[in-house]
């Protein structure tokens, strides 16, 4: 089941529907669960793991379905990056010269 996770985050299954959600969410804020929809759920190594889609953005989140987002994809705009993190961390790595191993 795990190796299904990574098609279903990336979109290479069935297309949503939907606007992409807005972003800007307060860290550690109530997550609402209103228009979830879980489309896949693993047992991982310490826990489950879970993929769900709501507001049109797909998400990985680890032990629940309503935890923080740990990486996220909205089918409708493939070119956006809903987590702002992470193009912090890539932007740092233009300054790492030439890493032999990243991890974010």
């Amino acid at each position: 089941m795990l190796a299904l996770l990574p098609s279903l985050l990336l979109g290479l299954a069935a297309p949503a529907s939907g606007a992409p959600a807005a972003g800007g969410k307060r860290a550690g804020a109530p997550r609402a669960t209103k228009g979830l929809r879980l489309l896949e759920r693993a047992k991982g190594r310490f826990g489950p793991v879970f993929v769900v889609e709501q507001g049109g953005q797909r998400a990985l989140r680890l032990g629940s379905p309503s935890a923080e987002d740990q990486s996220a994809y909205v089918p409708a705009a493939p070119g956006k990056e809903p987590l702002p993190y992470l193009s912090l961390a890539l932007h740092a790595l233009a300054w790492a010269g030439t890493p032999r191993t990243v991890l974010v």
